[in-house]
């Protein structure tokens, strides 16, 4: 056992002393004490080599100072280190939480941004909704309140600005021009016309003098009657253009007047019997109808007689006569209440077996026939024969007139107007109030009382209907202040805009015409048919020019590339045409195919095919340059908007396809009508599709969701065509049964585009 306190160096230098072997112990004396003395100075000795930590120990405490400040140093460093170690950790775990919540708050945000761009939408769909349903409201309250419904449409917050398109306009316009009423007192009425502009009535008094009332300034001027006829005028008209007047006398004689001067021009003396009804058509010949049931037409401007034919077989009295607007229909009521209806033009009498006590007719055109039986209204359809009881008045009916789509009826008790397809509705009427007439475009109504002629507005001017007098079918804008339409049988008629009269007529020869075509300097037109091949016909002497020879074809449509050249499109064939060298220049046939378009560039076309897949094609080469997938059925007809925006697909389910070609090619369906759609037009701001149809109506879409922004009264039977002119205020409408409706906007307001052009 060894003393504790030989315990440590001094315990290995002995040990060391008393090795057994000889190389391991001190060599001498010297080193064994040299080493006690190390261990006794506190210096490492040989015997247990010092490691780095002992040698460090025992310099600090030979230099205590400077050992503690080392020591000192390298706390401060190893704590400095632990400290920055242990914040870095820290950090690096913060910033782990910051980058996460980071990313949350980012995916938070986009899903905020997604929910605020939903919610947009869905605001936006609300407010388009609201907007929409505004305008169903403003034209309910426009007949009854057109002060409220004008309120309404001026909300921003009901109808935003954004949103106000051609059908807002419209309405404004229509409640800004309310129903007007004149009174011209100190006058008996005996006979009256209107002219075919409906500015200007002309009327015969009690003293046999004429006079004229101009409706644009409501002044009347009067012009004295030559004493050329001493007997009663009957019946009077108004010449197309209001340059003659004709009056029906009751010795059988027809005087014709010169209204600018009110001279007399010439006297007819062809009617055997007294005159019973006269009416001008609109290319200047005068059909009369006299007493003994014969008719009588005589030639435009020379009145030397053309035609004659007798409607009954016997000699009958005449009880009630009418003549419809065109002049190519009449029927009359003889004494033993018996009804005869004529076919002028056809040469072709028809008398349908109507049992009852009848009293009055009215023609509203060439194919409907109103009758007054006691206290009901029956309707006839003058072709099938066709009567149905059409409305029953409170009283009995005294007196029927009809213009434009309009039917108003004098019962003992009332005075009623009925509009095509709506409801009668009552109008205030003054004790011996008789009726007179009404325009020909069923704007207004004239009644008489005692000294006094009052002339009402029956429809605002923002809706007009006017009798053309063919089978309108196709329309075309022609000029600034004229449209074209295109009758069944070829002609072709220049419509004025404002007024809806004719300018001018002039046949293209086409059978069963389908379409029609205007150049853009408006030298040429193109009309294609079923049974004829396209003509080209200069627009300056309505002469053809070139007659293509190619087969006519079902829904051929034409398109002017240049004044030049003309592109003709059927679901068969496309070709193109130099029209200053008569000569075909590229042709392609194409199969499969029901339905076809032009597109706005030229460059392509529209095809649908028989399966309902819309495609857009090369016109050259046929290639299919895109697809816009298929629609629900197969399409009837196509249109594409201006610069190509949307595609509107007419289909045989009665419902149009709205794609838009951008994108996922995303297709809205409006719809459907009772039948199948005739005709589609886009507004001037692609944001108002324009749809009718045979079933008689005409409505507008909202492009962007599909929803019905207005449905417009029925003007007629049927509807042909559709469209919006490129003046952004007017749209217009075809009828087959010859007649026009027009219907009128403010003009929008001016866009920045226009202010920095000006």
């Amino acid at each position: 056992a060894h003393h504790p306190s030989l315990r440590g160096d001094m315990e290995r230098v002995l040990g060391k002393s008393l090795e057994k072997l000889p190389p391991d112990r001190y060599q001498s004396a010297g080193e064994f004490g040299d080493d006690v003395r190390r261990y006794l100075c506190g210096q490492p000795v040989l015997a247990r080599p010092v490691g780095a930590i002992g040698t460090a120990i025992r310099w600090g405490r030979r230099h205590p100072l400077t050992a503690t400040l080392a020591a000192l140093t390298i706390c401060l460093l190893v704590l400095g280190t632990s400290i920055s170690t242990t914040l870095a950790f820290v950090f690096q775990a913060e910033r782990q939480r910051a980058v996460a919540a980071l990313g949350f708050a980012e995916r938070e945000s986009q899903r905020a941004s997604v929910a605020e761009a939903a919610t947009q939408v869905q605001l936006r769909i609300l407010a388009r909704n609201t907007y929409n349903l505004q305008l169903e409201q403003s034209h309910a309250l426009l007949q009854r309140n057109p002060r409220s419904a004008l309120l309404r449409l001026n909300d921003p917050k009901l109808c935003l600005p954004e949103f106000r398109e051609f059908t807002w306009r419209h309405l404004v316009y229509a409640c800004e021009h309310v129903q007007q009423s004149h009174v011209f007192a100190n006058y008996q009425l005996r006979q009256l016309a209107f002219s075919l502009d409906n500015q200007l009535v002309a009327f015969v008094d009690e003293k046999s003098q004429l006079h004229f009332i101009e409706l644009g300034d409501n002044s009347v001027r009067s012009s004295a009657i030559q004493a050329d006829n001493p007997s009663e005028p009957r019946c009077i008209s108004l010449s197309p253009e209001s340059k003659h007047l004709a009056i029906g006398h009751e010795d059988g004689r027809i005087s014709i007047f010169e209204v600018s001067t009110g001279n007399l021009r010439q006297t007819i003396d062809q009617c055997e019997a007294s005159v019973a009804n006269l009416r001008y058509r609109i290319n200047g010949e005068l059909v009369a109808l006299d007493k003994s049931a014969t008719i009588h037409v005589f030639g435009a401007e020379d009145y030397e007689p053309t035609d004659k034919l007798s409607m009954v077989d016997e000699p009958e009295t005449i009880l009630a006569s009418t003549i419809s607007p065109s002049g190519l229909t009449a029927a009359i009521l003889t004494r033993p209440r018996q009804l005869y209806i004529t076919s002028i033009h056809e040469k072709k009498r028809y008398r349908p077996n109507f049992k009852g006590s009848m009293n009055a007719l009215a023609l509203l055109n060439d194919e409907q026939l109103f009758i007054a039986a006691q206290d009901r209204l029956w309707h006839m359809d003058t072709r099938s024969e066709k009567l149905v009881p059409f409305h029953h008045e409170a009283g009995r009916i005294q007196d029927i007139v009809a213009g434009g789509t309009v039917v108003a009826v004098l019962s003992a008790n009332s005075m009623s107007l009925y509009l095509h397809s709506q409801p009668p509705f009552r109008i205030s009427r003054e004790p011996d109030e008789q009726l007179a007439s009404i325009s020909p475009n069923g704007r207004w109504l004239v009644t008489t009382r005692e000294n006094a002629i009052y002339v009402r507005e029956v429809s605002p001017e923002a809706t007009q209907s006017h009798y053309v007098g063919d089978l309108a079918f196709a329309l075309a804008e022609y000029t600034a202040t004229q449209f074209a339409v295109l009758s069944r049988n070829g002609t072709i008629l220049l419509i004025d805009k404002s007024t809806g009269t004719v300018d001018r007529i002039f046949p293209s020869g086409v059978q069963r015409a389908m379409h029609i075509a205007v150049s853009d300097d408006r030298q040429r037109m193109a009309v294609a048919g079923t049974l004829s091949p396209v003509r080209v016909l200069d627009t300056a002497s309505g002469e053809c020019e070139f007659e293509l020879p190619e087969r006519p074809e079902r829904r051929t449509i034409c398109r002017f590339i240049t004044p030049d050249q003309l592109m003709v499109l059927s679901p068969n064939r496309i070709s193109t045409w130099d029209l200053t060298s008569k000569s075909q220049v590229s042709s392609l046939e194409l199969s499969g195919i029901s339905a076809v378009a032009f597109t706005q560039d030229l460059q392509h076309f529209l095809v649908g095919t028989d399966d309902g897949e819309i495609q857009l094609r090369d016109r050259t080469t046929n290639d299919i340059a895109k697809s816009y997938g298929k629609v629900d059925a197969p399409p009837l007809r196509i249109i594409s908007s201006a610069g190509d925006r949307q595609i509107a697909v007419a289909m045989d389910n009665r419902c149009v396809a709205i794609i838009n070609p951008d994108g996922k090619h995303e297709v809205v369906t409006c719809g459907p009508h009772l039948l199948p759609i005739s005709g589609l037009s886009f507004s001037r701001d692609n944001h108002t599709l324009a749809s009718s149809s045979f079933d008689g109506s005409v409505r507008l879409w909202d492009v962007t969701n599909g929803s019905q922004r207005l449905a417009f009264e029925k003007r007629a039977d049927a509807c042909s065509d559709v469209l919006f002119l490129q003046d952004d205020v007017t749209l217009v409408a075809a009828h087959p049964v010859g007649q026009v409706s027009i219907w009128k906007a403010v003009r929008p307001p001016p866009t920045n585009d226009s202010l920095e052009g000006k």
